[in-house]
C-alpha cells in the first residue's frame, strides 16, 4: 500500500472517530441540562406547595375569625336583648310603683310610730299653709329643704298636702312617707338584701323569688 493510500486511510479513521464521538457529547450535555431543569420544577413545585401551605394556614385563620366575629355578634344580641327586657321590667316595676304610691296616697294613711322632730315642724307648716293657699310666689325652701332632709320629693310633699285635710294629718302623712323612705334605703344595703333572700325560699334563675320552682 502506498503512503498516499495510508494517509488517505488514517484520515477517514479519524473523521469516523469523530464521527462516532459527536453524538455522545451532546446527549451528555442534553442530559445534564434536564436534570437543572427537573431540579428547577422540583424548586418550584417546593415553593408553590409552601405558598399553598400558607394560603391554607391564612384561609384557616380568616375562618376562626369570622366565626369569633360571629359569636361576639350573637352575644351583642342577647346582651341587648337582656338589656330591652331589663328595660321593660324597670318600666313595668316603675309604672306599678307609680301606681301604688298613687293608691297610698288616695287610701286613708295608716298610723305610724314616727313622729318628725320639732325643728322641722316650721317647715312643715310653711309648707302646708303654701300649698293650701296656692300662693304663686311662696319660697321654695320649705318643700326642697325638708324634702332633702326627709329623703321625701317635693311632688310627695306637695300631693300629701293636698290630701291631708289639716296640718295633723299632713305630719302623720309626711311621717308615714318619711318611715317608708328609710326603710327602703336601709333595705338597699348589701347586708340586708342578703339576709332576706336567704329567707326566700325555691325559685328559679328565670324568677328568682317565685317560691315552689
Amino acid at each position: 500500500m502506498s503512503m498516499l493510500e495510508q494517509d488517505h486511510q488514517s484520515q477517514s479513521c479519524q473523521k469516523a472517530a469523530t464521527c462516532q464521538h459527536m453524538p455522545e457529547g451532546k446527549d451528555s450535555t442534553s442530559t445534564e441540562k434536564l436534570k437543572e431543569m427537573i431540579e428547577i420544577l422540583k424548586e418550584e413545585k417546593d415553593k408553590l406547595q409552601e405558598e399553598n401551605d400558607k394560603l391554607i394556614e391564612e384561609k384557616e385563620k380568616l375562618a376562626d375569625k369570622v366565626l369569633k366575629l360571629e359569636e361576639d355578634l350573637s352575644a351583642e344580641r342577647e346582651s341587648r336583648s337582656r338589656l330591652q327586657d331589663e328595660k321593660e321590667l324597670l318600666a313595668q316595676q316603675h309604672a306599678g310603683s307609680a301606681d301604688k304610691l298613687k293608691h297610698d296616697l288616695a287610701s286613708p294613711a295608716p298610723s305610724s310610730a314616727w313622729t318628725l322632730p320639732p325643728y322641722m315642724q316650721d317647715k312643715l307648716n310653711a309648707l302646708f299653709d303654701s300649698q293650701q293657699s296656692k300662693q304663686e310666689h311662696q319660697p321654695p325652701t320649705p318643700a326642697s329643704e325638708l324634702g332633702l332632709e326627709l329623703g321625701l320629693s317635693d311632688t310627695v310633699l306637695r300631693d300629701l298636702a293636698d290630701k291631708a285635710g289639716s296640718l295633723e294629718e299632713y305630719a302623720r302623712l309626711v311621717a308615714r312617707e318619711w318611715e317608708l323612705a328609710s326603710k327602703q334605703e336601709a333595705l338597699g344595703r348589701a347586708e340586708v338584701q342578703r339576709r332576706m333572700a336567704e329567707e326566700i325560699p325555691g325559685g328559679s334563675w328565670d324568677s328568682p323569688l317565685s317560691e315552689g320552682c
